[in-house]
């Protein structure tokens, strides 16, 4: 086994149980749609192509729901939508 396999199969466990957040519903949800403010930051949320991953060969862009329209369709007409690309995928650099 080669020296990256070899840490990738020790920090993998690890990793998993750090990345997990365990949400309490106190009465919570699901949340009313009244005035709710979201904030969708992320550089993904207006993409299409990029949502297929691996599924690129087999499938169309204009066929895909993106988070935010996703989002848009089951928030009232109430509710507040902010959409912010943040982060480029790789670069690391702030876009707005």
């Amino acid at each position: 086994m080669s020296l990256r396999r070899l840490a990738i199969k020790k920090i993998l466990p690890c990793a998993r149980l750090k990345s997990c957040v365990l949400l309490k519903n106190e009465d919570q949800l699901p949340l009313s749609k009244d005035g709710l403010k979201i904030a969708l930051i992320g550089p993904l949320v207006s993409e299409r192509d990029e949502l297929l991953g691996s599924w690129a060969g087999f499938g169309k862009g204009k066929d895909v729901v993106t988070l935010e329209e996703g989002l848009r369709a089951k928030l009232g007409p109430n509710a507040e939508l902010a959409v912010c690309r943040g982060c480029g995928l790789t670069s690391g650099r702030r876009t707005i």
